[in-house]
């Protein structure tokens, strides 16, 4: 129940093959879900490998083309998902977002809104980004995720009780 009453998940999609993606948004679903956060979609984008269909001129493509998200919402109303755009629009450009180095308000590169197919182009916007939020840096083989299943200063203290278990 800390700082603003909606908190939202971002993430940057594995640029790697459909599988890497494919988790990485599974992923993404679950911790959102379990934090109790909106989740929020990247900007549409060309997908390795998925990009290479010569027959079409728009080879970009979105997770909403892959997932169904009204069906996940309504078979767990507590995932909310929306888009780039709109969490642009909702809480960065109405000042809502800080610089985390200077606290400063910050807007995305050229006040832009919308960055659907901009894939490596959009690097200043994910640079961007990682400056305006937290963004962990977490290594795969000396961290894990532990999400209690009950919230309170109780559970915090048990999680980092297990977490000192698993150190020892």
């Amino acid at each position: 129940a800390y700082g603003p009453e909606t908190k939202y998940l971002t993430f940057e999609p594995d640029e790697g093959g459909w599988n890497n993606i494919r988790m990485s948004m599974e992923t993404a679903v679950v911790l959102a879900q379990a934090m109790g956060r909106t989740l929020v979609l990247p900007p549409e984008q060309k997908m390795y490998l998925l990009s290479n269909d010569k027959k079409h001129k728009n080879n970009r493509f979105t997770f909403k083309k892959f997932f169904h998200f009204d069906s996940i919402s309504e078979e767990h109303p507590s995932v909310e998902v929306i888009s780039m755009e709109e969490f642009i629009q909702r809480e960065v450009m109405t000042g809502n977002m800080k610089d985390k180095n200077t606290g400063e308000v910050t807007f995305p590169p050229q006040n832009r809104t919308e960055w659907d197919g901009h894939g490596r182009k959009g690097r200043p916007f994910w640079h961007w980004l990682r400056n305006a939020t937290a963004a962990p840096v977490w290594f795969f083989d000396k961290c894990a995720v532990a999400i209690g299943n009950e919230t309170g200063p109780k559970k915090a203290d048990e999680l980092q009780a297990f977490r000192k278990r698993q150190h020892s």
